[in-house]
């Protein structure tokens, strides 16, 4: 009630307004009386308050919306040479928050072709095509679109497929039976996160740790990585995320962004689950344990 009276105070002060201050005794309670001047003052205050909450929310709405749209048009494509897979994958997907898809290629002529017309977010893509397979067009894409996050699925479950185009750009490698709900939480993690790890993919990776007395014929120039580069390698093998690891590590997210784009650089690798897989063949540490 006293800071009520003060504010009244500076309003008399200001406007030249009055009011009448009443005590009851039996109440106990306050009565103001308020002159008409005030009044009109006090009305027009509430009401420009109203008037401010309004616009706060209709701009909040606003807001959310624009970042939604922003958000939504996560742009898919697929390339495979069966028209029954693509569109089972289009009813799959085609309902799915964030994701557009805009494109489908029939094989990887046709891929490569539609790339130079639109580029998309992710490319959801079969190993096995006509014209250029995926190898080939895997190889031809990371020279040209590095910021594409490319997504093998496919029948191959083979290790050292995976291993092969995980090596050659890949950020994540499902297969055809996956369940949609993965394929969706495996192309959310690679535009988050920048890949996708999975059984799969860590069979592999436990599998190149069996072969390492191989490791000069593939890789004549190891690098060598330092005690901090390693506990964050182990930590990115375990699906962390940048914001996870730096409080793990207590580095800054960007100082620990930038040291997995110095060990990327280091092995040339392109992606960080390239990365993962060959420091698995190259360190004597496990890093799945």
């Amino acid at each position: 009630m006293m800071e009520i009276f003060a504010i009244l105070d500076i309003l008399k002060a200001q406007y030249k307004c009055v009011y009448i201050k009443l005590q009851y005794s039996r109440s106990g309670q306050s009565q103001l009386i308020l002159s008409p001047p005030l009044c009109s003052l006090l009305q027009a205050i509430v009401i420009i308050r109203a008037s401010l909450c309004g616009l706060y929310h209709w701009l909040n709405k606003k807001i959310k919306k624009s970042l939604m749209e922003a958000v939504e048009s996560i742009k898919v494509a697929i390339a495979d040479d069966h028209k029954i897979f693509r569109d089972g994958i289009k009813m799959a997907l085609g309902g799915r928050e964030y994701l557009k898809i805009i494109w489908e290629a029939e094989d990887g002529k046709d891929l490569i072709h539609k790339m130079k017309i639109k580029l998309p977010d992710v490319l959801l893509m079969d190993i096995r095509m006509p014209e250029i397979d995926g190898i080939n067009a895997i190889s031809i894409l990371r020279k040209e679109y590095e910021a594409v996050r490319i997504i093998v699925l496919t029948m191959y479950d083979d290790q050292e497929m995976i291993s092969k185009m995980m090596e050659m750009g890949a950020n994540a490698y499902l297969t055809k039976t996956t369940d949609p709900e993965e394929i969706y939480n495996a192309i959310l993690t690679c535009i988050n996160d920048d890949f996708y790890f999975n059984d799969l993919l860590n069979k592999a990776v436990m599998m190149k740790l069996q072969q390492k007395k191989h490791t000069k014929q593939f890789f004549p120039n190891p690098a060598t990585f330092n005690e901090k580069e390693l506990s964050i390698l182990r930590l990115l093998s375990q699906d962390k995320t940048t914001e996870e690891i730096s409080k793990e590590v207590y580095l800054s997210p960007r100082t620990v962004e930038t040291i997995r784009q110095n060990m990327k650089a280091k092995v040339g690798a392109k992606t960080i689950a390239g990365l993962v897989m060959r420091e698995s063949v190259l360190s004597d540490v496990c890093l799945f344990s």
